[in-house]
């Protein structure tokens, strides 16, 4: 979603600028299937943007112009969403996970990116950031709040999504 978000999003709803793994010539997954499906003449915009670094004002749009033309972004959004109902659905099996002493994380900033948290970016890494609309037991945090529960009461096991 991420990789999603750098060509479709709204930069005060992410916590960086929109646009920026474009800018470094960051090969992501929009870019990789961009390349499957583009023209001759889109590829040749790929190759001068990316792979040779070439970015001239207005690139960024075009390339959101044949991301949407060759519907890219759409199937990324179909296919995260796929794979978090199955994650989702996975993560079931483990109950009550204190129980079983499970520490099951998301990431906070991800976790407000996505709607899974409740807190806002300025709140990332302190712990206050709050899972929701997640199984029961996950928490949202970042480093500093991963070690603290590994150091504290070692879990049996570690999921982090």
């Amino acid at each position: 979603i991420d990789d999603l978000l750098d060509y479709k999003s709204v930069e005060k709803d992410i916590g960086k600028m929109v646009g920026d793994d474009f800018k470094e010539g960051k090969i992501t997954l929009p870019i990789i299937l961009a390349l499957r499906r583009s023209n001759k003449i889109e590829n040749n915009f790929w190759k001068k943007t990316i792979q040779d670094g070439q970015i001239d004002p207005g690139d960024f749009q075009k390339a959101c112009s044949i991301l949407k033309k060759r519907k890219v972004l759409d199937d990324i959004y179909t296919r995260a969403k796929h794979y978090g109902a199955i994650a989702k659905d996975a993560l079931g099996i483990f109950g009550n996970s204190k129980e079983q002493n499970i520490l099951l994380m998301i990431c906070d900033q991800c976790a407000i990116r996505r709607g899974f948290g409740e807190g806002n970016f300025e709140q990332c890494g302190t712990g206050e950031v709050k899972a929701k609309g997640t199984v029961e037991g996950v928490v949202a945090g970042c480093f500093p709040q991963l070690y603290e529960a590994l150091s504290t009461s070692p879990p049996d096991q570690v999921i982090t999504l």
